[in-house]
């Protein structure tokens, strides 16, 4: 087991670890029984599995608090970060989520994955994402690049986006407010542009299918943490440019909720802000 502090100096020995246990995680093909929650929020008995499958093999790899998408009792850790992020205290911890694309999960479409991140001084330093009807494990540590089941890599920026982009979006199962709103607009915007656009229900694989290049970019208005803590930090470290500015529609400042853009280049992600209406500020990844 890795303390904390060396875990900040050993991540290219503690990728291949990771990436095993994202690999290992008990999900299986098919429809799931859902266990809790509604339709709209599925929770099924492989999503609780998976969660204490990565709460009890993570510690066993670096020793620190788990924030999950899962974890019904995740409120005092987000407290706690909250308070050392005002206090300006390093925040340093594990950000999953076992399955990301749940209600993909559950009809059986194959679109679903796995996302682990380590966060520390308020960024991520390292990501993980298992996409595991493909096989594929994306991984990446903070400025030693990203890699696809081993081996790096990178998109090509130059020259390689089309006149007609194709944007991947994600909106919520039940959209606040404001952001239902928000997405109609900012999807006509890109439409009147001449873009085509597609969604895919895993935030996590759209990030990583922009850091492969199937995808222009991706943007989500409130796109939880745990969505992108992995995958963002994977596709900056492909080369992609990444926006993450605290949500405008955040009625319980939720201090893990965000409006995310990543795109190929600036001059893309430019655009997206402006079409969708993101503001630019200091965010995270």
């Amino acid at each position: 087991m890795t303390t904390r502090g060396e875990a900040l100096q050993d991540w290219s020995q503690l990728r291949p670890q990771v990436e095993q246990v994202a690999s290992r995680v008990p999900i299986t093909v098919g429809r799931a029984a859902l266990r809790r929650r509604g339709v709209a929020n599925p929770h099924t008995r492989e999503d609780a599995a998976a969660h204490r499958f990565l709460q009890k093999q993570l510690p066993r790899i670096v020793e620190a608090p788990i924030l999950s998408e899962e974890d019904g009792r995740f409120a005092r850790f987000m407290a706690r970060f909250r308070r050392r992020r005002q206090e300006r205290q390093d925040a340093d911890g594990w950000v999953i989520d076992p399955i990301d694309g749940s209600i993909n999960h559950t009809v059986g479409y194959g679109r679903f994955a796995t996302s682990i991140a380590y966060v520390s001084g308020g960024e991520s330093v390292f990501g993980a994402v298992r996409w595991h009807t493909r096989g594929r494990t994306f991984s990446a540590v903070r400025g030693q690049g990203a890699f696809v089941n081993g081996e790096p890599l990178a998109v090509a920026n130059e020259g390689t986006v089309p006149n007609r982009p194709k944007i991947a979006y994600g909106i919520a199962n039940r959209p606040k407010e404001g952001d239902a709103e928000r997405v109609p607009t900012a999807l006509q915007n890109i439409w009147r542009n001449g873009w085509e656009t597609s969604q895919g229900g895993s935030a996590a694989i759209d990030i990583c299918a922009v850091a492969q290049g199937d995808m222009a970019a991706f943007f989500e208005f409130g796109l939880s943490r745990w969505d992108f803590a992995a995958a963002g930090l994977i596709a900056e470290e492909a080369g992609c440019v990444v926006l993450a500015t605290p949500a405008a529609v955040n009625p319980k400042n939720d201090p893990h909720l965000f409006d995310f853009i990543v795109a190929r280049d600036q001059e893309l992600l430019d655009k997206i802000a402006e079409l969708t209406g993101m503001q630019d500020g200091d965010g995270w990844v």
